[in-house]
């Protein structure tokens, strides 16, 4: 289970809306409520703990459940990759920080 960056209440693209229900994408939930529990904070499940639970659903070992998320950001940050070389954002993006912030020394 991994910690999602947002959280979206009453999401109309869950597992559950789109007929998919099983033990380990029922365990989730639960997962979710006893780390938030212990971590008096709401940890929820994001995409790579559903990825898991799928994973184990269509019979895979567990300790292979991490490659699927892994191979998925793999191929992401290659699409990042791929559209910054067709249109590179980064001197951009610093030419307007620099423009933006004055740079003063810290003094002791």
């Amino acid at each position: 289970m991994t910690v999602g960056l947002e959280v979206f209440r009453d999401d109309p693209l869950t597992l559950e809306s789109r007929g998919w229900t099983s033990v380990s994408t029922e365990c989730t939930p639960k997962l979710s409520a006893l780390a938030s529990e212990r971590r008096k904070r709401l940890i929820p499940v994001n995409v790579t703990g559903a990825i898991g639970a799928i994973a184990l659903d269509m019979g895979y070992p567990w300790q292979i459940t991490k490659a699927f998320a892994l191979i998925g950001r793999t191929l992401g940050a290659i699409g990042h990759i791929a559209e910054e070389i067709r249109n590179p954002m980064a001197t951009k993006i610093d030419a307007a920080i620099k423009q933006a912030v004055v740079y003063e020394p810290y003094r002791t």
